[in-house]
């Protein structure tokens, strides 16, 4: 109950003055309705999970091998998936079993073939997938403080971008046309552009135009008389950028950002495939006592997961995947399907120049480290370029620790669902690391039999 009184205060900006992200206000919902919708919405939800839960576990006991046909890798905004995606799943299997890249449109049908699926779609991207124990299902959690100011800074980030572009000759009616042009011109240039992957599709545009706004094109403003630079956090900066502290309360913040994990997990993002989904979310901000029915489901949707992992713990969770599904794809881990009819183990080549299907663990840390190096030297490549066009800014850990108590006390306040969501997560994980510890400890050993 403590949630919804937190929630009750921290969600009442979303219903109030018109902000960016938002050009009206969503129609106001009646409780009784909405309660009766997502109580009976929640049930079945629940029912269907602990079915593909009992199924997996029914061909577990039974001895028949759990792999599951699809492996659908849920990645929540800014929890690290990125780097386990791309540094490791995508080493790990091989690259004719994965679908292809479909962040901004699902555009392989993973029922035909391809057996690795990664996007920041919620859970009801299942209902596209095969049914069942037959899609496996991953993902990664961080700490909820730390996600929503890597949002924030990611955020800036991006739309820190088109800061380069010279603008100042045109007249002012056409400004706005010229910036949407840019924005459709960089998106159309490259599909996969961030900017073209929710929720970014939504932040960049917000945070753009109010980048804009902020300037007068004759270059970085300057701070405000009285302004002192050494004394003010860089989190709060308003002649340069919107600071933390308002775009929190964005009507947007609430639907992409606030409590994102359990709206993924349960299904009702404004991504969601499910057309259902909209008029949930609307019932669970409108109504913060509801969030408690789609935590509830988050927390049985965390105990169906084939494995989850930790934004801190990452290099642990890599290795716990690796352990599970050594146990779950049992004799067909790294073989393409009809490669091997007898479902024998696939002994990996010394090689380096094997796919990356068939290397052996060393090989694949070693290409994760590499490809970990490569992203952190292109993260610093593009915010050098980014900042250099916004001024004095500069966003760190260290920065972060001068954020104010009363703004950070916002967040938790705006973020209690997943507060409480990742706190079961990590009871979930420590369970998960001892049944599978005596399999994790043979992961690095050359001399195991372990394919």
């Amino acid at each position: 109950m403590w949630i919804a009184v937190i929630l009750a205060v921290s969600l009442t900006p979303f219903a109030s003055a018109l902000r960016y992200g938002q050009s009206e206000p969503p129609p106001k919902l009646d409780y009784a309705s909405c309660a009766a919708e997502v109580e009976e919405w929640v049930e079945v939800q629940m029912a269907e999970t602990a079915e593909v839960q009992w199924q997996r576990e029914e061909r577990s006991s039974s001895g028949e091998p759990s792999m599951p046909q699809t492996l659908f890798f849920l990645h929540v905004a800014r929890a690290g998936g990125r780097t386990f995606h791309q540094c490791f799943l995508s080493v790990l299997m091989p690259s004719n079993v994965q679908c292809n890249m479909s962040y901004h449109v699902l555009r392989d049908d993973p029922t035909l073939g391809c057996r690795l699926l990664a996007t920041h779609d919620d859970y009801g991207m299942t209902t596209q997938l095969p049914p069942g124990a037959a899609t496996g299902v991953t993902t990664l959690f961080r700490e909820p403080l730390d996600r929503v100011l890597s949002m924030y800074e990611f955020s800036v980030h991006i739309s820190g971008r088109s800061m380069g572009l010279d603008l100042k000759q045109l007249p002012d009616e056409t400004l706005y046309a010229a910036r949407r042009k840019m924005r459709e011109h960089y998106r159309n240039l490259v599909p996969t552009d961030t900017r073209n992957v929710w929720p970014w599709t939504l932040l960049s545009i917000v945070m753009e135009e109010d980048l804009w706004d902020r300037r007068d094109f004759t270059g970085i403003p300057p701070p405000p008389v009285g302004f002192d630079e050494g004394r003010v956090d860089m989190y709060s900066r308003p002649h340069l950028v919107m600071p933390l502290r308002d775009f929190i309360e964005l009507p947007l913040a609430f639907d992409v950002v606030h409590n994102g994990a359990t709206f993924q997990l349960a299904g009702i993002t404004n991504n969601s495939v499910l057309p259902e989904a909209k008029r949930l979310r609307q019932c669970v901000l409108q109504h913060p006592e509801l969030g408690e029915e789609m935590l509830k489901l988050a927390k049985a949707r965390v105990d169906s997961l084939i494995h989850l992992g930790f934004t801190d713990r990452m290099e642990e969770s890599i290795e716990l995947l690796l352990a599970v599904l050594d146990r779950s794809f049992s004799s067909q881990a790294f073989t393409l399907p009809g490669k091997n009819p007898r479902g024998r183990c696939k002994k990996p080549k010394k090689s380096k120049k094997d796919k990356a299907g068939e290397m052996p663990w060393k090989s694949i840390r070693e290409q994760y480290m590499e490809c970990l190096k490569d992203q952190m030297e292109l993260t610093q490549l593009n915010e050098m370029i980014a900042f250099r066009h916004m001024g004095p800014l500069k966003f760190s850990r260290k920065e972060r620790a001068h954020i104010p108590a009363n703004v950070m006390k916002r967040i938790k306040e705006l973020n209690a669902l997943d507060l409480e969501l990742t706190e079961y997560a990590r009871e979930k994980y420590t369970e998960l690391l001892e049944k599978y510890r005596p399999m994790m400890e043979t992961i690095n050993d050359p001399s195991s039999d372990r394919c």
